[in-house]
């Protein structure tokens, strides 16, 4: 026997090198599913599916492959001070601030209270327009992000780190941990649902949403239509089960339809955990009989709210499982280091990108505890091009694709954007959409020729 083979049972001998292509074709194949979590390195390449259209929709702006067939990385040189950060924010944390009670912002936002519901008496607030249930979330201080000590303490967390091997640097984008200060809102107590979206989606296909609720800044034509929406042949569709297939745009538009937006990523976590620094919505010990997660073996969505163990200490229920959520926030691995300690929440990154934030654990995440902890973060682009099911060789069957939902949060700060920001941005998007043109006109780079400056553009 040669030392270039191995005794393989019933199959003869097999050669060490094809094993180690084989190998390497399927790590390959891995490290192009569309939902990565955010780290230092790996979040530097976009991900945005192995190909394909979303149905009914055009393939999404920009793929993972730059114009030399290499992985297209974003621009690394953020510029915090150039950036777009919410109008709320505030350098320093507020003291003796009268902040008004659900009751008392429910009226303003004309909700109607419910009285208290669960198995905890949270009282809860139904929105008029189509009866989906918040909770309040008072205004105050929480303890935002993690810490190494804490992360490295937890035996379940570093049992699954040695199992999912994150990219060197993945907690750090949660650092550091502070005190971040956060307006009152009302979360969705739960996401949004089939039924919830097929609402909206009707009213939008028969003309009756404005394109004043669209992301303002996408130059395509909106398609909202979910990724294998209703497909009989994937037990995602129930009513109650929460939609997935979507694009942060299709949230971003029913957000603003139902009159709120989805939450920053300061206003999520701290309705997720509370104000005593918990790693799971529940509490500090993971409970797979408390979340949707690969280890509830549900293999797909379940009806909002079948897991109450795993409520927060609000009333928001799976914000660790069943369907990733969709933020506000445009992802950057440095945030944390920049960002204001009231109402923090980075509305556009400069240079710009396409990528957004992703919380929550989600269905099929298997052995990847640490990415369902409430200081987890996920990133996506803006626009995911899902592959086509019938027409695409995949690593993944379609049904993983169906992760991406999100909740709604309900404030009187609906828009919050400084003024003249968006016209700056729009003014931004339009040159560096004219630099990718003209790149795309010039062909791929020569071999040894110096490389383009980099900046500018979201692609």
């Amino acid at each position: 026997m040669g030392a270039d083979t191995l005794p393989v049972r019933r199959f003869g001998l097999l050669p060490v090198r094809r094993l180690r292509a084989l190998a390497n074709v399927v790590l390959a194949l891995l490290a192009s599913s569309p939902f990565v979590p955010a780290s230092s390195a790996a979040a530097q390449v976009a991900p945005v599916g192995p190909g394909g259209k979303k149905p009914g929709n055009r393939p999404a702006s920009g793929t993972d492959e730059g114009m030399d067939g290499q992985p297209r990385r974003e621009p690394i040189a953020f510029q915090p001070a150039r950036s777009v950060w919410s109008k709320l924010g505030a350098a320093a944390l507020p003291t003796d601030v009268k902040e008004p009670t659900g009751p008392e912002l429910a009226q303003h936002l004309g909700l109607e209270v419910v009285g208290p519901q669960g198995p905890d008496s949270i009282v809860h607030y139904r929105h008029p327009k189509n009866g989906s249930l918040f909770v309040f979330v008072p205004g105050g201080t929480f303890l935002m992000g993690s810490n190494h000590g804490d992360i490295f303490s937890d035996s379940q967390v570093i049992d699954s780190v040695r199992r999912g091997k994150p990219a060197e640097g993945y907690f750090n984008t949660e650092q550091p941990q502070q005190t971040i200060y956060v307006s009152p809102f009302f979360a969705g107590v739960y996401e949004v649902t089939n039924a919830e979206y097929g609402q909206f989606l009707e009213e939008w296909r028969a003309g009756k949403v404005g394109p004043d609720l669209e992301w303002s800044s996408s130059t395509e034509k909106p398609e909202h239509t979910p990724y294998l929406w209703k497909d009989p042949a994937y037990d995602f569709w129930g009513d109650r089960q929460p939609v997935g297939g979507l694009t942060w745009l299709d949230a971003w538009a029913y957000s603003r339809w139902l009159g709120g937006r989805l939450p920053t990523e300061a206003e999520w976590e701290k309705a997720a955990r509370g104000t005593d620094g918990r790693i799971w919505p529940w509490g500090n010990h993971f409970d797979p009989m408390r979340a949707n997660t690969g280890e509830s073996r549900s293999r797909r969505t379940v009806d909002v709210g079948t897991y109450p163990g795993g409520r927060s200490v609000y009333g928001c229920y799976d914000m660790c499982g069943n369907v990733g959520e969709f933020v506000l926030d445009s992802f950057e691995e440095n945030t944390y280091r920049f960002m204001p300690k009231k109402d923090p929440c980075l509305l556009e990154r400069i240079p710009l990108t396409e990528r957004r934030v992703m919380r929550g654990g989600r269905w099929n995440k298997f052995a990847l505890l640490h990415t369902t902890r409430v200081t987890g973060r996920g990133m996506i682009l803006i626009k995911t091009d899902y592959p086509d099911p019938n027409g695409t060789v995949d690593l993944f069957a379609p049904s993983e694709y169906l992760c991406n939902g999100f909740r709604v949060a309900l404030t009187p700060n609906v828009d919050l954007f400084p003024d003249g920001a968006m016209e700056r941005l729009k003014a931004e998007y339009a040159a560096a959409e004219a630099e990718k043109r003209d790149r795309q006109k010039k062909g791929p780079r020569k071999a040894g020729a110096p490389p383009a400056k980099e900046g500018g553009g979201g692609d």
